[in-house]
């Protein structure tokens, strides 16, 4: 059901995963003190975006951590259409949804701030997103 390597892990595409998202990002001894709240806020805020705004395949999302100078995230999965997401970000400025009765579009515009980059690259075998801290 699950893979994981030492600084890998394999998610379903499950709010419910979340959990273990960050049991594992607490697990990385390489992760520096100071960046783990970055690295946690960061982390839940993407995967929270990939689930709920994807349609992704079963194989799921594979999440990897990368810690040497500067932190490195990286989200693999295939998802048909992620991209549209990513373009109507870039498009809309953060707003309030008086149904949800809750602001829209606040978390990524703070994984861009706590971040050094953000980036997405989207092909038809996968579409990843990269973030270095």
């Amino acid at each position: 059901m699950v893979a994981s390597t030492k600084n890998t892990i394999r998610l379903q595409a499950k709010l419910e995963d979340i959990v273990r998202l960050e049991d594992f990002i607490l697990s990385l001894d390489e992760i520096p003190a100071e960046e783990r709240n970055k690295v946690m806020l960061i982390s839940s805020e993407i995967f929270e975006n990939i689930v709920l705004h994807s349609k992704v395949v079963p194989e799921g999302i594979r999440f990897r951590v990368h810690a040497d100078k500067k932190v490195t995230l990286l989200f693999v999965f295939h998802s048909p259409n992620f991209e549209m997401f990513v373009a109507n970000f870039a498009r809309r400025k953060p707003y309030f949804d008086e149904c949800l009765n809750r602001y829209r579009g606040l978390g990524l515009r703070i994984c861009y701030s706590l971040s050094e980059s953000l980036h997405y690259r989207v092909t038809s075998r996968y579409t990843a997103v990269l973030i270095r801290i």
